[in-house]
């Protein structure tokens, strides 16, 4: 059975937008990459953004899980290693002591290769 894409004048983003609202930072993320190629977003996030057999916190949180790992797949492999270095993080980032936090990272050996500034 094939697949129906959504088109770009379809409620498909802003659908997507009220699963994530509640987290700013991803929706940001996200809104970014859909600019660059909306078509294979959409259409990666469509099977979850569709299915009946979840609801509420869970379909959204399916719908997050799903955007994470196709963000993720759509990055370098330095960009990342940058991010794995924030997932150990439970908490917000306080973009005031981010220099110092990347400057302690990059004192690592095995973080030394990674583009920091970027």
């Amino acid at each position: 059975m094939k697949s129906q894409l959504p088109h770009h004048d379809d409620n498909a983003i802003y659908d997507l937008s009220d699963n994530v609202e509640q987290h700013p930072l991803l929706l940001k993320i996200m809104t970014r990459a859909m600019l660059k190629n909306q078509t294979a977003m959409l259409s990666a996030l469509q099977p979850e953004m569709i299915r009946t057999d979840i609801q509420g916190d869970a379909k959204q949180q399916s719908i997050l899980h799903a955007a994470i790992n196709y963000i993720y797949n759509t990055l370098t492999p330095d960009e990342q290693g940058l991010l794995l270095c924030l997932a150990p993080l439970r908490f917000a980032i306080n973009i005031n002591i981010l220099s110092e936090c990347s400057q302690r990272l990059r004192q690592h050996t095995v973080l030394s290769h990674l583009p920091f500034n970027n």
